[in-house]
This record gives structure tokens, sequence and C-alpha cells, in this order.
């Protein structure tokens, strides 16, 4: 019996992989099981009624018709979010084999109910969608538990409206499959690898589909590689005009940002020719480079804007057309510039003026160059004079030129002669950004301020010249520095930028700070050792490895195979580690800090004795490299973060100000007993500000050092101390005292460490010294790599 046809939402999931060999017919049955408890759960947090909804089981998924009365805003804002939470639950209380990833299907319209089933042809093309190669093509490419893929119709008419749906996030797509060759929409966060989409007829925007060639600007986006990374994403923006730099989401993904970018291309006017001037700036293949020019000639027509306007301009000029002139004015552009740049193509060719005129439209030094170098090469002609227009419009347009005042830049000019800084290119490259063109040896103060001139303000609208002159004040005597500041805060009033000024210096003021208590201006890098007890007796070792150079602030690290034998063979694993990072990072000479994240039991290992290479005659790392231990535990251990996070943060303000640790910020142990446990509990409860314990006894299990190490990396000390023979001997206290408080020199406290150790190896080997069985516990909340990335690692295998 058919019921009358009804409209309703229709809802399609499939199961990734359900009939993978690897499933047994007890974890099939768990995830048909877990998928359904889900389901049910998802649309009762949704508030839709699942005893209303008409639901049929498609052997590797389900398909739920949901009546009209509930709204499909509703639907499609609550049940994915609430799906995956049960997906999550589901997956961690099973085997891999028993755990679901799915996709998702989106449609609405009307639909026969029947007893055995319903056989619509809305319900098929749901179907159709679902298991399409785009949506499993997505599902491949990502790591998401749902995929999600919309008709058209459902994202246009419900979707797109709902804002908690994050409809931007959705990116259109072709589908062909079977019968069905539409357009649909698919969630994931994974690049979209191909596409057929056939480009819209030309245009004003608002009388085409604009979401066809925001998708296919995208597509061709997402295959540039420096796109891929996050700092070519920033560059890029420092490379668009204010206004559209101003308009892009900050700290996202690739596929987020380049639809972003794409939409914003074809909503400013001239957007597209910024769009390539930038992307030959950064690098971007030939290939692709002719992918957008073909995009911006469908789409937009041959243009008049500046890019294209000097390009077609410059092909006019003779001299520029000859391949042997034409590299005679790059080579004139590079010695008088003192820039060292390559242009793409042949010389003489439109793709060789093509890069000559995107290295130079966006700032206005490099055309006055190029001007005054092609006008040596022949008599005046119609060409030169359009020439001269052109690039008069696109200094009075692109450059700021009125953002100071002659008077101002002579006053500036006066206060700065005679400031030798060698650093002054490094101040130069900060306040300037990535966009800053090289000035190779040509330092000198009126080419700086020119060439910052001709960059675009900072996105807090400061000109990046207020950002050199502060980053100068930093590095001067206090009378000049007053001065400086003087000048640039007037400045800064003049364009009622005060606030923005303040939080400037405050970035300059920490970066200085910063800098003046670190070890030297190299790079850091670090070597993470995971070492973890395996077997019944406990006497092989599982060691993992983790490295990372350069930038602090993003910890990513790239983990290495695991490794598996006895304490010996371990000890010979980390020491060819160590001679292969030397050899691969030894050209950057890094400040190289090796750290062992370690079980508690196991935290008085003696890994700074170990040899750092393997050589009989090998002194050890200790005395090569600062070298710590960390807490595995505590990595583990969530619960124990938020304060070992504050008592990091006053660690490093205190090293960071002073370059010692604060006296009233270290404890000792209260010894043996629970009294001394219970004492030590108390000290750590009433003083956040502690960050620094010295053990009374060694931290083994049978020791006052066991129950006191527990305590402290609990509590999130950051810094614990201890002997691994005796704790009690006065020099021991003294050494701690002097590596934690003084701070004569400008060492960073690790290589006061590495020193004492250094002073240790010098000494006799039957002299005791202090240094030799020291240990420092240096944990930073930061870098974590327990638990590590999911995954099971290659492991190699040893006999020893």
């Amino acid at each position: 019996m058919l019921s009358q046809p009804l409209h309703h939402a229709i809802v399609v999931v499939d199961v990734e992989k359900f009939g993978d060999k690897k499933r047994g017919d007890l974890h099939r049955s768990e995830v048909r099981d877990g998928l359904f408890a889900a389901l049910e759960q998802a649309f009762d947090e949704a508030e839709i009624d699942w005893s209303e909804c008409s639901f049929q089981t498609r052997g590797d998924g389900a398909l739920i018709l949901v009546p009209a009365r509930y709204s499909e805003r509703q639907l499609v804002d609550r049940v994915p979010s609430r799906l995956t939470a049960g997906l999550l639950r589901h997956n961690a209380r099973v085997a891999v084999e028993g755990r679901i990833r799915l996709r998702l299907a989106f449609h609405s319209g009307p639909v026969e109910i029947a007893e055995n089933g319903s056989a619509d042809s809305t319900v098929i093309f749901a179907c159709r969608l679902v298991d399409s190669d785009e949506a499993r093509e997505a599902q491949r490419a990502s790591k998401d538990l749902i995929t999600i893929i919309a008709s058209n119709s459902f994202y246009e008419n419900s979707l797109v409206h709902e804002p908690a749906a994050e409809p931007d996030t959705y990116r259109r797509v072709p589908v062909s499959v079977k019968e069905v060759d539409t357009i649909a929409w698919i969630r994931s966060t994974a690049p979209l690898l191909s596409s057929t989409l056939t480009p819209a007829t030309k245009g004003p925007l608002s009388n085409r589909d604009s979401s066809t060639e925001v998708d296919e600007l995208a597509n061709i986006l997402l295959a540039v590689p420096p796109l891929l990374r996050e700092d070519a994403r920033s560059q890029l923006l420092d490379l668009l005009p204010n206004g559209m730099a101003s308009e892009m989401p900050q700290n996202v993904d690739p596929w987020p940002y380049t639809r972003a970018l794409a939409r914003l291309c074809f909503q400013h006017t001239g957007g597209l020719d910024y769009l390539l001037g930038a992307l030959r700036t950064l690098g971007a293949e030939p290939r692709q480079i002719h992918q957008l020019e073909a995009l911006r000639y469908r789409y937009v027509g041959v243009s008049e804007e500046p890019l294209s306007r000097l390009t077609e301009t410059l092909f006019r000029i003779p001299c520029l057309t000859d391949p042997m002139a034409s590299e005679l004015v790059v080579h004139g552009m590079r010695r008088a510039l003192g820039e060292r740049f390559l242009v793409e193509g042949q010389p003489g060719t439109l793709q060789y003026v093509s890069h000559i005129a995107s290295l130079c439209w966006q700032n206005p030094y490099r055309l006055t160059i190029l001007m005054g170098l092609v006008s040596r090469f022949g008599p005046e002609a119609p060409a030169l004079a359009d020439l001269r227009l052109v690039i008069g419009d696109l200094t009075d347009s692109e450059r700021p030129a009125d953002t100071f005042t002659n008077q101002h830049r002579t006053g500036l000019l006066a206060l700065l002669a005679g400031v030798v800084l060698p650093n002054v290119a490094d101040l130069y490259g900060a306040a300037g950004g990535r966009a800053a063109p090289d000035l190779g040896d040509h330092t000198t103060y009126p080419r700086i301020l020119h060439a910052l001139e001709s960059l675009n303000a900072r996105r807090d609208g400061l000109p990046r010249t207020l950002a050199f002159v502060e980053h100068v004040a930093a590095h001067v005597d206090s009378e000049l520095k007053i001065k400086l500041q003087q000048w640039t805060r007037a400045r800064a009033a003049e364009m009622d930028l005060i606030a923005e000024l303040a939080d400037l210096r405050d970035e300059v003021r920490r970066q200085a700070a910063a800098a003046n208590h670190s070890p030297s201006a190299k790079p850091v890098a670090y070597l993470v050792l995971k070492i973890e007890r395996e077997g019944p007796t406990g006497d092989r070792f599982r060691l993992t490895d983790w490295r990372q150079l350069g930038d602090e602030s993003q910890w990513a690290p790239e983990r290495g195979k695991d490794r598996t034998g006895s304490l010996d063979t371990t000890k010979t694993h980390v020491a060819s580690l160590i001679e292969r990072i030397e050899v691969d990072w030894g050209e950057r000479r890094p400040d190289i800090r090796i750290e062992f994240v370690l079980d508690t039991p196991d935290l008085s290992l003696d890994v700074d004795q170990w040899p750092w290479e393997n050589d009989p005659h090998s002194e050890p790392m200790g005395c090569r490299y600062p070298v710590t231990v960390r807490s595995a535990e505590r990595m583990r251990a969530r619960k124990y973060h938020r304060n070992w996070q504050e008592r990091w943060d006053e660690l490093v303000r205190q090293l960071r100000r002073d370059g010692r640790v604060d006296t009233r910020s270290s404890l000792r142990g209260y010894g043996s007993g629970d009294h001394g446990v219970r004492q030590l509990r108390s000290a750590l409860h009433q003083r956040p500000d502690v960050v620094s314990l010295t053990l009374s006894a060694p931290p083994q299990p049978d020791e006052a050092g066991g129950d006191e190490v527990s305590v402290g990396i609990k509590a999130g000390l950051p810094l614990i101390w201890w002997h691994r023979e005796d704790c009690d001997h006065p020099e021991f206290t003294e050494t701690v005292d002097r590596l934690l408080l003084e701070a004569e020199d400008q060492d960073h406290l690790l290589h006061r460490v590495r020193h004492a150790r250094v002073a240790a190896y010098a000494q006799a080997e039957d002299e005791k010294h202090i240094g030799a069985s020291l240990t420092v516990l240096y944990d930073d909340p930061a870098r974590l790599v327990v638990p590590h990335q999911p995954g099971h690692p290659v492991v190699e295998g040893a006999v020893g």
C-alpha cells in the first residue's frame, strides 16, 4: 500500500569499507549496531523524533526519510555534529576493525512511503550521490569521520541559509554516476584533486554562475605548492592590496583559504591581476600561471587593470622584445637594485616581459629603474610615452607617497645619521615582512625608507617605516631611543594609530628581550627521544625519535622509525641519530637540544653520559649538547596540563626577564616519609609561582626522591633537579643554586648545565664531580610527543 507522495528530507549514510576482508562477521555486526545507535542518538539530540522518521537499512548503510514538519536547516545544522560525536564514542570503544567512517548524503523531495521501501527517483538520486566517485574520492583523501555530499537543490534551498551548518566549507563539484549527471556540494577537509567544471559564460558577475568560477579558481590555487604552507599563504596576503588582504580570513586551512581568496579576486576590480602578480613573486609554476591567465581571459576578457596594462605596454617596447637587449635590461636592473632575482621564460618573449612586469608593478622604485633603463635603448617612441603614463598611474595609486612629508623624512634621516647597526638588514626584514624587496648590500637608511614606503601598511594600519624605526629604537642608546620614539608617536598620532603603536612597542620589546636571553642567534633544533621498556623482563627497550629544526612556535616534529633492542643497542641507535642530525643540520649551525622522554622509574638513567657518536673515544653527549629528561607520564595525563602550562609560563617569564630563576620560585624536597610528602604538596598548593624543585634524594621507588618527583610532576613543575647518587652532598646544592640563580653571562640555563658537565668531564676519573651525575628535568608543555600521532610505526628490530 503506497502513501501519497509527501515532501521529506532524505539522509543516506554509507559505511566506508564495510565489506573489507579485515572485518569479520562479528566486526560487521558491531559496525551496524554502532551506526544505528549513533544515528538514533544523533537525531534525538537534534530534537528530531526518530520514531517519526522512516528508516531503511542498506546493508552497508541506511536511508532515513525525515518528515517535512522538521526543518531541513535543523537537520543539517545538528545531525552531522551529533553523529560525529556518536561515532567518536563508538570508535573509542572498539577495535580498529569495528570502527566507522561514513559518507552522508542530503537531498529532499516528494517521497511515497512503502512497506517494502521507497523507489522514488528522489531516493535513488540521493543514493547515487552517496555512491559517487567524487564523494568516495573526497573521503579517501580526508581524515574526517563523516564526508558530506549535498544535492545542489538541498544546498541552495536549505544549507546555504543556515550559517551554523558552515555552508562556506562546502565545495561545488560535478557528479557523474550511472544516469546521474549533476552538480553537488561536498564538505571535506581534503583538497579537491580534479575538476571538470564547465566554465561559465563571459559577462558581468551578476549575470553568470559565480560559484563555478570561484570553485575553478580555488582548485587551481590548491595545486600551487607554496599555498599549502601557512607561511606562504601569509606572504601572499602581504603582496595583495590592503583592501583585499584585510577581507581574508586568518589562520585557516588551504581549502577555506583558497576558496575565500578566489571569491575575493572576482569581487575586487583587478583582483585576478593582483593575484597573478603575487603568485609570480611566490614562485608558482609557469603551468599554473598559464591556467590562471586562461581563466582570467575566459571570465574577464582582455584586462585593462594595472598589471595587464603594464605588461601590454612593456611588450611594445622594442628593446624588451629583443632577446639580447631584454637580458641587458634585466642585468641592469639587478645591478641598480642590488637584488638577485630570476625572470621566467625566454628573453624577448611575452612570458619573460610578463614576469618583469610582475616583479616591478607594485614597487615604485623598481618601476623608476626600469623606465630609466629602457629609455636608453632607443629614441623616444609612442610606446615609451605610454609606458611613462602607465608607470605614473601605478606610482600614484600604489605608493603611499603622502604618508610622510619631506620634512618628516628629513627629520628622521637626521636622527639616524651616524647610527651603525650590524643587524640593520634584519631590522628592515622584520619591519617590511616577506614582501620587502631584497636590498642586497645597499642597506643605507634613505634606501631602506624608500623601499618601506613602497609597501602596503601592516595589517594594523601602521606604515612599515614606523615599524622599522621602532625596531631601531630597541637597539640604540636611551637618548636616541627617546627621540626616535617621539618621532613615531607624532606620526602615529597624526594617523590616529596610537593604540596600534603601543601594541607594536610591546611586540618589539618582547622580541628584544627574547633575543637578549637566547644563547645565540642560531636556530634552535630538537631531537626528542622516547625510551620505554618492553617485554616481560623489562630488559628490552623501544626507542622513538622526533626531530625539528627551526621555528619553535610551530611544533610539528618529524617522527622517525621505532627501534627496539637492549640498552646497549639503544645507546648505539641514539648515537647514530645524533650523527645523522649533525650531517643533516650541520650547515645551519643550530643550537641542538636533546631531550629524553622517560617513564618515571627510568628518569634516573644516565642519558647525559651516553656517547654522542659511535666512537670508542666519544665524550658524553651532555658535554656537547644540552641534555634533559622529560616525563612521559605527565604528557599522557592531560589532567595535569593546566598547572604545568601555568608554571611553565612563569619559568619562561623569569628566564626572559632576568636570565635566572627567582629564589622564591625554587623549593627543595622535605625528606622521606608521609610528612615530607604532605609538606611538599602543601607548599606547591600555596605557591603557584614555584617553578623549580631540587629533590632530597634520587627518584628511586624506595627513597624520598621517588615520591617527590611524582608530586612535582603532578603539580606541574617544569624544572626538577637531582643527583643520581647523593642529593645531600653540599656541593650538589651549591651547584644547583648557582645554575638557577646566577646569570652573570647570558647563556641559557641549559647551557650553564652543559658547562657543569664539561667541567666534570675534565677532571680525572677517580675524582667525583657533581656535573657527572646531574639530571635535569626540563619540560615544555607546548612540545608534546606523547600520545603520538595515531598509526602503526615501522619498527626496526635489533638483536643485542
